[in-house]
Order: C-alpha cells, then sequence, then structure tokens
C-alpha cells in the first residue's frame, strides 16, 4: 500500500507542479482570468478546498525535526500527526488517538512514595497509519526510543526524566519516569511543542535498529545500514513520503511553492468535511498580503503579517476576519542582583515605574488594540487563572502613586524636571532591548513615559554580538531594565529559580534573567513543578503569581498579537491558544 500511496504522488506531482506556477512563492495576485486557486482546477467543482499561506518552508513534515523558527509548522504538524492528545484553544490537553488523558483522577497517572512515576495510555481501537497499517503500542514505545537518542534531532529535558517504557498489549503503552514531571501527561502530543507525536516503527525501525554509525552515507535501496545521520536524511524525514495518523495525508510537496494534504478517510475521529488543504510558501509578507486582498487565500498558519498588515486586511477583507491570539508577552526584567543604580532592586522603586507605564496606551497604541495588558504568567485565556487571579498585585496606571513612592525614597524634583537624590545625582537608569521592531518601538514609548514622570533613562539596543556566545555575559549583567519579548510565559516558570541564575561560574548560562534570589520563591517553583494533582498544583500556582507580582521579580506589560486571517467561508476554524495549533480541530472544519 506504501507503494501505491507513492505511485500516486509522484503521478500527480507534475500536474500540481504546473497548476501552481501562477501562484508560487512571492508572485503578485493574478489577474481575474487566472484561476483564483491553483487546486481548485484540478479538483471537481463539489469538492471542499481551502487555500493558506505561511511564511516559511518546512525542512521536514515529520514531528520534531527541523522546526526552530518555522512560522506556521505547528499547524502542519496538527494536519498529518495526530498524537494521543491535543491542546486545545483554552489550553487544555483533550485526547485525540488516546482513549483518555492520564491523571491521577482516572488512574492513568500513578505516583510512587519513592518520587517515580507511572502515566499509562490506551489507544483508540483501530487507529491506523495513513497507509493502513494498524497503529500499536510498539509504535509508541519506538517513537520514544528514537526522541530520547541524543544522537537524533528530537532531544528534549522531558525525555531525560523518563526511566523506559512497557508495552502490557498492542494498545497499552506504560512509562515509567524516574521523578516527578508535570509534563508528562503531554507525552504523545502536538501543537506548539512537540512532545514524541508517533512515528513509525514499521517504516523506520529496521534503519534505525541495524544502522552502521561507519557508514558515511545512507543507502536504502542497496540494503545498507543508515549511519545516524543517514537516518534522518531518509526520504521519511526530508521529501514528500511522511506516513502519519493525522486526519490529512501529503499528496504532493512541491520544495519553494506549495504542499498539499487530502482528507484521510481512515481518521480514527471520522473522515474530515474538507477534502483538500492547501498550503503556499509565501516568504514576503507584502506578497501574501495582496493575496488575501487578491481572494487567493482562505486563511494563514502561524503568524504571518505585521499587526499593522492584520489591521489593513480587517479594514479590507470583506470575505473574511482576522482573530488573535495573545502570544508572548513583552515584560519588563529588572536586574535585582547587581542594579546600577541600586535603587533598582528596590521594590518601591519598581512600583513606581510600574505605576509610571500606561501599559494599556501601549498597547493600544503599538498594536492597534488587538493586545491586552497583563499581570501575570497566567492569563485570562489560561485554565488556572479563574483560580489564581485574586492572588495577583496589580499596578493600574498611576502617576501620582508613581511621585509619592519615588519621593518616599528621598529624591527630590528639580528645576530640570527630573529626580535628585541629596548629593544632587540624578536618578536615570538604563532601559535596554533588542532590535526587533515591537521591542524597539516599546522602549521609546517606556523612556518617554518614564522621563515625563522625572525618572531618567538611557536607552540601548543590544547589538547582536552582545546577545549569545562569549559576550553573552554583558547581556546577564545589564544595569537596570532589560524589555524583552518572551521568557514570562508559564512554561518558563522553572527558570525563575537561584540555581538558573546567569553567574561567572556558569559562564552566564543561566535563563534566569533578573537574577532575583530567594529561597521562598525556589521553593514554591520547585513545589510546583512536582506536584501532580491538578487542584493542589493550582493552589500552588496561586502563591508563585501572588510572590511574584508582590516582589515584582519581574513587570509584565502586554502580549504580543499573532493575528490569524480566516475566511468567512471557514466554519469551525479559530486563532489557536498558545499551546496548540490553529488545525488543533481541522477534522470539524466545514466550509459554509
Amino acid at each position: 500500500m506504501r507503494r501505491q500511496f507513492a505511485n500516486d504522488r509522484v503521478r500527480r506531482a507534475a500536474v500540481a507542479s504546473a497548476l501552481f506556477v501562477v501562484l508560487a512563492g512571492c508572485a503578485a495576485p493574478q489577474p481575474a482570468s487566472q484561476p483564483a486557486q491553483p487546486a481548485a482546477t484540478s479538483a471537481p467543482a463539489q469538492k471542499r478546498i481551502i487555500t493558506a499561506a505561511m511564511l516559511g518552508e518546512p525542512r521536514s513534515l515529520a514531528p520534531g525535526v527541523g522546526v526552530g523558527g518555522i512560522r506556521g509548522l505547528e499547524s502542519i504538524g496538527d494536519l498529518i500527526s495526530a498524537g494521543l492528545s491535543a491542546w486545545d484553544d483554552h489550553g487544555r490537553l483533550i485526547p485525540r488517538l488516546g482513549v483518555a488523558v492520564p491523571s491521577t483522577d482516572n488512574g492513568g497517572w500513578k505516583l510512587f512514595p519513592d518520587g517515580t512515576m507511572e502515566t499509562t495510555w490506551t489507544l483508540r481501537p483501530g487507529a491506523t497509519w495513513h497507509d493502513g497499517v494498524l497503529l500499536t503500542s510498539h509504535d509508541l514505545a519506538f517513537t520514544l526510543t528514537l526522541y530520547r537518542d541524543k544522537k537524533l534531532e528530537f532531544a528534549s529535558s522531558l525525555y531525560d526524566a523518563i526511566d523506559g517504557a512497557s508495552t502490557p498489549d498492542d494498545r497499552t503503552i506504560v512509562v515509567h519516569w524516574k521523578r516527578p514531571n508535570i509534563e508528562a501527561d503531554s507525552l504523545f502530543s502536538g501543537g506548539e511543542t512537540v512532545h514524541a507525536l508517533p512515528l513509525p516503527a514499521h517504516l523506520l525501525e529496521d534503519s534505525y535498529t541495524t544502522r552502521d554509525p561507519l557508514i558515511p552515507s545512507p543507502s536504502t535501496s542497496s540494503g545498507q545500514a543508515l549511519s545516524k545521520d543517514g537516518f534522518m536524511a531518509q526520504d521519511y524525514f526530508t521529501g514528500p513520503a511522511y506516513v502519519g495518523t493525522g486526519p490529512f495525508v501529503v499528496r504532493d510537496w512541491v520544495k519553494g511553492s506549495h504542499v498539499i494534504f487530502d482528507a484521510f478517510p481512515g481518521y480514527i475521529l471520522g473522515t474530515p468535511k474538507i477534502d483538500q488543504i492547501v498550503v503556499r510558501f509565501i516568504p514576503d509578507t507584502n506578497a501574501l498580503l495582496a493575496n488575501i486582498l487578491a481572494g487567493q487565500l482562505d486563511m494563514t498558519f502561524g503568524k504571518t503579517l505585521s499587526n499593522e498588515q492584520a489591521v489593513e486586511v480587517r479594514n479590507r477583507w470583506p470575505d473574511g476576519h482576522i482573530d488573535v491570539v495573545q502570544a508572548n508577552t513583552i515584560s519588563l526584567f529588572p536586574q535585582h542582583l547587581t542594579p546600577n543604580p541600586a535603587v533598582v532592586a528596590d521594590p518601591r522603586f519598581l512600583r513606581a515605574v510600574y505605576h509610571a507605564t500606561d501599559r494599556q496606551q501601549l498597547a493600544d497604541t503599538l498594536l492597534n488594540g488587538l493586545s491586552q495588558i497583563t499581570d501575570a504568567m497566567v492569563g485570562p485565556g489560561d485554565v488556572a487563572y479563574p483560580d489564581v487571579q485574586a492572588r495577583i498585585t496589580r499596578y493600574p496606571y498611576d502617576p501620582r502613586q508613581a511621585m509619592e513612592l519615588i519621593q518616599g525614597l528621598g529624591y527630590t524634583r528639580g528645576a530640570d524636571g527630573f529626580y535628585h537624590d541629596a548629593t544632587g545625582e540624578k536618578l536615570s537608569v538604563e532601559l535596554r532591548t533588542v532590535d526587533v521592531d515591537v521591542n524597539t518601538k516599546t522602549q521609546l514609548a517606556i523612556a518617554d513615559a518614564w522621563q515625563r514622570a522625572g525618572i531618567g533613562v538611557e536607552p540601548y539596543v543590544v547589538p547582536p554580538a552582545e546577545q549569545t556566545g562569549p559576550a553573552r555575559g554583558l547581556r546577564a549583567t545589564f544595569k537596570a531594565f532589560e524589555m524583552e519579548r518572551g521568557g514570562a510565559e508559564l512554561q518558563s516558570l522553572p527558570n525563575y529559580t537561584s540555581a538558573n541564575i546567569a553567574t561567572p561560574e556558569n559562564n552566564y548560562a543561566g535563563q534566569y534573567r533578573t537574577r532575583y534570589k530567594s529561597a521562598e520563591l525556589d521553593g514554591l517553583i520547585e513545589r510546583y513543578s512536582a506536584t501532580i494533582p491538578t487542584a493542589e498544583r493550582t493552589r500552588i500556582l496561586g502563591d508563585v503569581v501572588a510572590f511574584m507580582s508582590e516582589h515584582l521579580v519581574y513587570m509584565p506589560l502586554f502580549h504580543d498579537v499573532e493575528p490569524t486571517m480566516i475566511g468567512n467561508r471557514i466554519a469551525n476554524a479559530a486563532a489557536r491558544h498558545t499551546f496548540s495549533s490553529n488545525t488543533w480541530n481541522v477534522h470539524l472544519w466545514d466550509l459554509k
């Protein structure tokens, strides 16, 4: 069946390639006399076809391979690679190929007195690969073997906590854990973070188990085994031969142009209502915008257009709309360990600059009203928010309160409009960021607000040479404030412990930007990361956000946004949650 599938793909490739010439890459919109959607001419009119676009092009269609920096790749992943569970648009794990998500309530997640754990998954009966072969627990065990092999591309810290797996029958796998891990239930799931999505043992196991590391180049046709590098270079990972478990199957992939997916009639949750999805690779945002406005696209995958372009689409695209996900947080990271001036580490001063910052105006102005401010790692779109929101200390815009706090620290406002200490020294702080459009705009806006409040500001844009490598110590020891996008989301919480502070002793490799030392916070985070029952973990999370917001360990401003363009004719599609993709429920999409 696999050979027949491959031959069918080859026969169609030439036709599909010709049809896409007029719309490949960055091409401008075609005249009305030419086909608006290339796939439409290759299928009967009654077929339900959607054309989407993404900025980049994947190096591989296999989950976990070449994922870095490719916007929209998670959306393609959920088309062709269903996991045992998936993240929905509210950040909740829901069953997919598995009967249930393991939990302490349903008995699928067991904790033992010695600190070890077990998680058990049961496959839905009848779940198959795209080539018709039955999906089994052996596939899952083999997948874990690949993902735990540090010489391959799948390595993640999650797998370091796994001690092994057992398969009591063809539909059941039990994963044994060396220590508690709150992400254990997301194993075998996809979305934004790929956690061992199933890979087919019947297609890959022979080449993996018999490979010879000394053989320099791969060769499957001659019967030679594959080297480790060769294993990842075989067509399954690099070409259109991918066989997955998702609701769509790869029909054709024309490099540099597009990839076509057909509905998989054997999908365990039901045949998708959409017959075909065409994903075009358009690396230029202006060309992508033109294609949307010309009616040649139904939707976008991943972050594509700038916020300004998204607003233009909202105003000029009557056949569609934009849906927005609140993406990574833009935050201020104060220097708590080696501040200069020293007052930066004083919570009263941090409260003052927070009150002097009109975050809502920043969000409305810089992100065109698409964003919202945030006060903690847990936001209104997160499952835990209703249970922890009352624990968050908030700092609304209040210039008068800011002035009173600064004066309470012994500063006096001079004739020049700035505050000075008892020696006459002007109160001034460095505010640094990296050269990214939303970052630099936010930096300048905050600098203006603080200067109007009487605080001198020295803006500094960190050059690329100081961001990584030997010079990263310069970035870790910034003087006062670093304003950055990301690193302040709930998944980053384990980084906020003293052990992760960037110091000379660890060659400044720590990820804890504010370098705030607290045994109490360390203990809370460690307990949160080791507590499995949901209710108890949520209670500890409330303690964490209460501590961090009261002591201003970091200072969240507002969310960056990720606009998704969605045609009005598509039903049941929406922007993704932080953890999911916008195709998490693609098997339920339909055309109106």
